[in-house]
């Protein structure tokens, strides 16, 4: 009879979870809970309503069609026209999509829920920075849970590309202020 220590499962868990106390587990636990379910809930049924019901969600995708079909990814076009109103990234991230995975509304809407997806990992790495594991949990949770986000996830919109930029933005100038002499040191001549 061998030992759970002596075990290859004993051995392999022992080698992986080291110095790390039971306690200190659940933090991590909830963290990657709240990832889950967020990112399960953003990718769910992406395509199971039309694109017709938002004008701006049809014109998007048809934009982002147009630069596969074409081609031409700098210049982003609609009905074979200049369609300059919103910046191309988000045109680049659907018309990416389309070509791995093909030319529907799931693929379209897809970029906006890995941009939403992206941002709540970001408030919960922020959050865990600023107020701990439970806060950084409790932060991710909360804005998964809110209904106008969890709304734009499902929409071929360029706006949660927005809300992430903005997000790493506040977040990165957030990290440069909380250690003071760090910052006089990196930008003083």
């Amino acid at each position: 009879m061998t030992s759970r220590k002596d075990s290859l499962i004993g051995r392999v868990g022992a080698t992986l979870f080291a110095g790390i106390r039971f306690g200190c587990l659940w933090p991590v636990l909830g963290a990657l809970t709240v990832l889950a379910v967020s990112g399960w809930a953003f990718t769910h049924r992406l395509g199971s309503f039309p694109l017709l019901d938002d004008p701006n969600e049809a014109q998007y995708a048809e934009v982002a069609r147009e630069m596969t079909e074409s081609g031409d990814w700098l210049s982003p076009q609609l009905n074979y026209v200049l369609f300059l109103n919103k910046p191309p990234f988000s045109y680049w991230a659907i018309a990416t999509v389309y070509e791995f995975w093909g030319i529907h509304e799931a693929a379209a809407r897809l970029p906006g829920a890995i941009a939403g997806w992206l941002t709540v990992l970001a408030i919960v790495v922020w959050g865990w920075k600023a107020l701990g594991p439970l806060g950084g949990c409790l932060a991710g949770g909360i804005l998964a849970s809110m209904g106008g986000f969890f709304v734009e996830t499902h929409e071929v919109r360029p706006d949660l590309w927005l809300v992430l930029g903005l997000t790493l933005s506040m977040f990165a100038l957030w990290l440069l202020f909380q250690n003071p002499e760090q910052r006089l040191e990196r930008w003083s001549p």
